[in-house]
């Protein structure tokens, strides 16, 4: 099964995965391509541009048997973003990313998706204010993004573009869920 998570903040964007809704007007029905429409103003629909969109369009290079989850976060209009989790369990991340909340070791907005190079054997997402996390298969548990309040787990405040471990393998840690704009994060 294949889930979408949704943080507070995102706007009108909305992401459609993996046959959970219908095709859009004017789509085959064999249409492959994860879809998003919207508020667009960090580039968090994935389509190549920061033109809000009123009808669904594609993400960019993601069809729905390529995603297993996708997860979105936010806050503001440059916070806004969505991570994908592949089904080989890597990542894809874009939109806006001025605390590094995309994960690509940089804070350059981007309209399309780009790999997140540290994930590999991702078993589920979440996003939150400005930051985003990933549950790996050994029970760990990464993030990164804003840490202005130690939301990242990492013992620091310093907002991190890359992931950072907030849990260690083992940890028992199975899910972590869509965080609210109260900076505290949460796993279970």
């Amino acid at each position: 099964m294949t889930h979408l998570r949704s943080a507070y903040g995102l706007g009108a964007a909305v992401l459609v995965l993996l046959g959970l809704a219908a095709a859009p007007a004017g789509a085959e029905p064999s249409d492959p391509w994860v879809r998003a429409w919207g508020l667009n103003s960090a580039g968090q629909l994935g389509n190549g541009s920061t033109l809000d969109q009123q009808t669904p369009s594609a993400v960019s290079g993601l069809s729905r048997d390529d995603v297993r989850e996708l997860a979105t976060g936010g806050g503001s209009n440059d916070r806004n973003n969505a991570v994908a989790l592949l089904q080989d369990g890597t990542g894809q991340s874009w939109g806006g990313n001025n605390k590094g909340q995309l994960g690509d070791g940089s804070t350059v907005k981007r309209t399309t998706p780009v790999p997140v190079p540290a994930l590999t054997g991702v078993s589920s997402l979440a996003g939150g204010y400005a930051l985003s996390f990933a549950v790996l298969d050994d029970q760990s548990v990464l993030a990164w993004g804003d840490n202005a309040s130690g939301q990242l787990g990492d013992g620091t405040t310093t907002a991190s573009s890359s992931p950072v471990v907030a849990l260690p393998p083992g940890s028992g840690t199975g899910r972590v869920p869509a965080l609210l704009p109260w900076k505290s994060s949460y796993a279970y």
